[in-house]
């Protein structure tokens, strides 16, 4: 973790891209390892339609599309290799090898404390999940 504020947790990763955590930050420490998840459903793709500038991007390759009736999940993998699978609804105009940006809002994502897996609060939520 590089910074901690009230209800805000600023990260980066290994290859140093930031993120962000709208959780609580109590018993939390700066240089603290801690694990950030996010669900497929609260990931979006810029160029995909609906989608908006709000929200932390970054740049991922499309692997494989899944195709399946209403729904479409793209496989991806960012620039340092992490895989990344993102969920849309409907039709995406993504089409495989493409590059493209994965967005996510800080409130949808969930911070677990490295030194014992606990999750923390969600704030914008009111939860711990």
């Amino acid at each position: 973790m590089t910074g901690l504020t009230d209800g805000d947790v600023a990260l980066k990763d290994g290859e140093g891209r930031g993120f962000h955590a709208a959780v609580a930050v109590d018993g939390l420490t700066i240089g603290e390892k801690a694990t950030l998840g996010i669900r497929p459903e609260h990931i979006k793709i810029a160029e995909d339609e609906g989608s908006d500038d709000n929200g932390i991007g970054h740049k991922v390759r499309v692997e494989t599309i899944e195709q399946l009736g209403g729904d479409a999940y793209l496989y991806c993998r960012t620039e340092g290799g992490q895989p990344l699978t993102v969920h849309v609804s409907g039709q995406t105009r993504v089409k495989r090898g493409d590059m493209a940006e994965a967005r996510f809002r800080p409130e949808f994502t969930h911070l677990f404390r490295g030194s014992d897996g606990h999750a923390m609060t969600r704030r914008a939520i009111g939860e711990s999940v």
